[in-house]
């Protein structure tokens, strides 16, 4: 487990429309966070270098101008990655590098005179991708940071406009404008898909024993009286055997809990391969083993030839009983949804 970041009585901007705040984030995930966020901000800056290189083309732009520039697309993305990944709250730095995105946005906007295809585009696509990954009220502060930093660099320029986009200015916009979106959606869809599998791994664990891997007691029970409606429906016969390790106390007291845990794994593992070699030659077998107990194990058994229809229900249920000391339940009985407690 990773170490998990601090509370804090501050808003950092995550949290969500109804004021909640999400859930602390450990180190590790705030460090995969930044990773997510390295691919669009490469290819972000990149292709808006030359949104902002149309705009400052048009507005004959001195040298120093492109050099800022350059180093703000070439450098900013690999020194945000590495400053978010050996922050202490990676998280938190990654969002601060997010903010100062927007604000080198709003600064590169009054740059070039608030030249209007250039602009638009910018200010849409940095509000894009801080809406996706912060909601609005990240957005709102991002959109803050951006109009400060705008106001700034207009009050050095002496808020000198130039709205009229020229061609060269309008073709220099398309890749961001194309390109960037691809992006983002491309970094949201892998997330979608990683969380759609952890959800999918989630429920599986949900419905095994941990220490055997077979069903679960809730997800047997579940199972047995999904097996027991459908016997009863289609006028098959089943049974539940319970099975029991002997003397398993004396195995745990002189060999110890780990060796007991190995003695019922080895159990289980021979449950599993019964009942596949069962299932490859018979029909009609659909709940497999389950663990109900530290020492206990349950089989429904579906049998693989119908009852005759015509058989009344108690005549059905002692055909079906069967006839030796194990304990065992018929499908025919209620009792066959649910273990003894």
């Amino acid at each position: 487990m990773g170490k998990y970041r601090g509370e804090s009585a501050n808003v950092d901007g995550s949290e969500t429309l109804d004021g909640e705040r999400p859930l602390a984030r450990s180190i590790e995930e705030g460090q995969r966070f930044a990773q997510r966020m390295y691919l669009p901000r490469v290819v972000g800056l990149g292709v808006g270098a030359l949104c902002v290189g149309g705009g400052l083309l048009q507005a004959a732009a001195p040298l120093w101008t492109w050099l800022l520039l350059a180093l703000n697309c070439l450098a900013w993305p690999h020194l945000a990655y590495r400053v978010a990944r050996r922050a202490r709250d990676p998280y938190a730095a990654e969002l601060r590098n997010l903010m100062l995105d927007s604000a080198a946005g709003g600064a590169w906007v009054a740059a070039i005179g608030f030249n209007l295809v250039p602009s638009a585009v910018l200010i849409g696509m940095l509000a894009m991708d801080k809406a996706a990954v912060g909601g609005m009220r990240f957005l709102g502060r991002c959109l803050v940071a951006q109009i400060a930093a705008a106001a700034a660099v207009a009050s050095l320029t002496g808020f000198a406009f130039n709205l009229e986009s020229d061609l060269i200015a309008e073709v220099a916009a398309l890749p961001l404008l194309l390109l960037y979106p691809v992006t983002v959606g491309y970094t949201a869809y892998r997330l979608a898909r990683r969380v759609r599998q952890q959800n999918e791994l989630l429920a599986t664990l949900s419905t095994i024993d941990g220490l055997t891997r077979l069903m679960n007691r809730t997800n047997w029970e579940q199972a047995a009286a999904n097996e027991f409606q459908r016997c009863r429906r289609m006028g098959h016969s089943a049974a539940v055997m319970m099975l029991d390790i002997d003397h398993f106390k004396a195995v745990n007291d002189t060999h110890g809990h780990q060796t007991g845990d190995v003695a019922l794994q080895s159990v289980a593992s021979i449950l599993r391969d019964r009942w596949r070699a069962s299932c490859a030659t018979r029909s009609g077998c659909t709940t497999s083993p389950a663990a109900t107990a530290a020492r206990s194990s349950a089989w429904c058994c579906p049998a693989s030839t119908p009852r005759a229809p015509r058989r009344s229900p108690s005549a059905s249920a002692s055909a079906s009983r069967p006839r030796s000391s194990s304990s065992a339940a018929t499908c025919a009985s209620p009792r066959a949804s649910a273990l003894p407690r």
